[in-house]
């Protein structure tokens, strides 16, 4: 026969055919399939079945999910029958309904348990993806279809039948937690109050990793009323149930995450808040986060922003297009102005188009900011250096003035260690201090030279400084160093005016005391010897009185060059006079070397000066005395070499004594 539902039961054509009544209805219970056993029975046939409601059959079984009913009925002969039906639903029929009607007119009230359940009823709910389990009234299975085996881990008829239900349950799912049956059984439940329950989730497999099942159950009953037993109809769950705990741990995590950020988070829906968690609600100047709900985005813009971020929020949530990092100026409800650095998505949302919104308070960090701003500005605009390294001295920033006295430029320094720029001129142990000092958390200041890109030196005076984060922690040194080498020079030009003779440049009496000191702890450190030479000029007041003084001062710088190329730079020439000049030997093997210099000087000297013609002019008289036979004392050993130079003098001039050779 024709049926609109024909495509439920492609696999059970022997049902036509079959000695129980098989019935689909709708959830209306109106006919949607009979088999012939239905037709004979219900005086109907073919097509007059579709759609029609019989209160015989649809009255007595329940609405309920699952029911089962002894209903008797009449055949065309009149002949009556007892059939016991029930009712399951099709599993992917969404409210359509299988009814199995098995006679049971001779059978006893015991015959009628599952326990005699006719093989129509398992040939029935085999194919069925749903399970189908059937109970006797002291909950022992008696039926269980291939569906119920599976999900409940039955394996073979011996394993479940007359088992009790409650051994295949690890317990009934409430929230999280799985209640143990022994506590709280919903069979048990049913047979005392007799209310079905539906799609109670329930936790099984006790003996692998736990699985899910939806149940739905009611009671069953005999011919006389009485309970019989517990339908059962199962729907595995696992994979719906776990996905679902899974989802539920991660919005427990986002909420978490949302609860306690410290950043502000909001949801808008046409620009009215639906959602805002503590931090935000706080910024937004709320005492609670609920106090927020269905406040309008706009109002907590100034005046004059309110077209603007309208027009933004509109052309966002049409584009659905993210913002990421913008900032907004912002009037919380208690009137405190803020900036506030925001990101926005758009998303879909039931109700439309909804925006989160993530968002802090910059105020502060933007004032901070635009300190930063100026006092980048003066640094790089100071005319004093400034330098900014790691802990152990790699540079990381330079100001321009830097790269102006440097010649480097920042891009050739950074990364650089600080040490290129050591000139030499400090001893080993002035760095080690240096650094011993700041990395005692120590600010160190003194005077640095430094060498350039070119090689040329120039002086700073500095103050190094270690700076450290709140924790301690180092996080750089800053050097300010001002450019002191004029004032160096200045310096180095007044002290050599001090120490050196005007006219010549040679070492003046003070500074020979320095060089004879020096050179008296050398010969008395290493019994080397030494000497002294006492010079005075022989003629040069004629050179005064016929050439003039200016011309007699060309002679003395001249005679003093002279005097330089006849001894060694590790000697000392130096101007003590007018005309006369004093050289130390810083290093002799014995005095007739020091004689040798002397003799060196006087033929030097002897040379004509082209300023006063090509003729001789001059001479030397040199008195020597010797370190340290003559003496350790320095007045004493130019007083003696003195003494040796006016015998000279008195002896016909223009030549050399020692002094050792005067009678004791």
């Amino acid at each position: 026969m024709e049926t609109n539902f024909s495509s439920g039961l492609t696999d059970f054509g022997i049902l036509t055919d079959s000695d129980s009544i098989i019935i689909v209805t709708d959830k209306n219970r109106c006919f949607l399939y009979v088999n012939k056993e239905a037709e004979k029975f219900l005086s109907l046939y073919g097509s007059e079945f579709c759609g029609r409601f019989s209160s015989e059959i649809s009255d007595s079984l329940s609405p309920s999910y699952v029911s089962t009913r002894s209903i008797t009925l009449s055949d065309p002969q009149n002949n009556t029958r007892t059939f016991r039906f029930t009712r399951i639903p099709m599993n992917g029929s969404e409210g359509k309904y299988l009814c199995v009607g098995t006679d049971i007119t001779e059978s006893t009230a015991e015959e009628e348990g599952a326990e005699g359940l006719p093989d129509i009823l398992e040939t029935v709910t085999e194919h069925l993806p749903s399970g189908v389990v059937i109970l006797d009234s002291g909950l022992k299975v008696k039926f269980a279809n291939a569906a119920a085996v599976e999900m409940l881990i039955f394996g073979s008829r011996e394993n479940w039948f007359n088992r009790n239900i409650k051994e295949f349950f690890a317990g009934k799912l409430v929230g999280d937690i799985c209640f143990l049956y022994n506590y709280n059984c919903p069979f048990e439940d049913l047979l005392k109050t007799g209310k079905a329950f539906y799609n109670e989730l329930f936790c099984s497999g006790k003996e692998r990793e736990t699985g899910y099942v939806s149940v739905s159950a009611s009671l069953s009953r005999d011919a006389t009323g009485r309970v019989s037993g517990i339908v059962c109809t199962l729907e595995d769950c696992t994979d719906i149930t776990k996905t679902r705990k899974l989802l539920e741990k991660s919005e427990n995590k986002y909420r978490l995450l949302t609860e306690f950020s410290p950043m502000g988070i909001l949801v808008h829906e046409n620009m009215r808040i639906t959602y805002i968690n503590p931090a935000g609600a706080e910024l937004l100047g709320f005492d609670k986060p609920e106090d927020a709900f269905g406040e309008h985005i706009l109002d907590f813009s100034p005046e004059h922003d309110k077209q603007m971020v309208e027009s933004f929020i509109v052309d966002m949530v049409k584009t659905m297009k993210p913002s990421v990092g913008f900032e907004r100026a912002l009037i919380n409800k208690r009137g405190r102005e803020m900036t506030i650095k925001m990101s926005s998505q758009p998303y879909e949302s039931g109700n439309g188009v909804a925006v989160q919104s993530v968002f802090r308070d910059v105020t502060q960090e933007k004032k901070r900011g635009e300190e930063i701003m100026k006092l980048s500005l003066v640094v790089e605009q100071s005319p004093v250096s400034v330098i900014i390294t790691d802990s152990s001295g790699h540079v990381e920033y330079v100001n321009p003035a830097f790269c102006e006295i440097s010649g480097y430029t920042a891009a050739e320094i950074y990364g650089k260690n600080i040490n290129i720029l050591k000139s030499g001129v400090h001893p080993q142990e002035y760095y080690h201090n240096l650094w011993e000092t700041i990395r005692a958390d120590r600010t160190w200041s003194g005077e640095l030279c430094s060498r350039g890109k070119y090689g040329d030196i120039f002086w700073e005076l500095s103050t190094i400084t270690p700076v450290k984060c709140s924790e301690g922690r180092l996080l750089f040194y800053v050097a300010v160093k001002e450019n002191i080498t004029e004032k160096k020079l200045r310096e180095e030009k007044i002290r050599h005016m001090a120490m050196h003779d005007i006219l010549t440049g040679l070492p003046n009496r003070f500074l020979m005391r320095d060089r004879l000191e020096t050179v008296l702890e050398r010969v008395q450190r290493y019994g080397e010897m030494a000497a002294v030479l006492f010079i005075d000029l022989d003629g040069f007041k004629n050179v005064n009185d016929s050439f003039g003084h200016k011309v007699g001062d060309d002679v003395l710088k001249e005679t003093a060059r002279r005097i330089l190329t006849s001894i060694r730079t590790a000697d000392t020439a130096c101007r003590i006079g007018g005309d006369e000049f004093l050289v130390i030997l810083s290093k002799i093997e014995n005095r007739e070397k020091a004689g040798a210099v002397a003799r060196r000087i006087i033929e030097m000297v002897a040379r004509p000066y082209g300023a006063c013609g090509d003729q001789p002019i001059l001479g030397a008289s040199i008195g020597i005395s010797i370190i340290p036979d003559d003496g350790t004392n320095i007045d004493e050993l130019v007083s003696k070499a003195d003494s040796a130079m006016y015998d000279v003098k008195h002896g016909g001039k223009n030549g050399l004594a020692y002094f050792f050779d005067f009678p004791k």
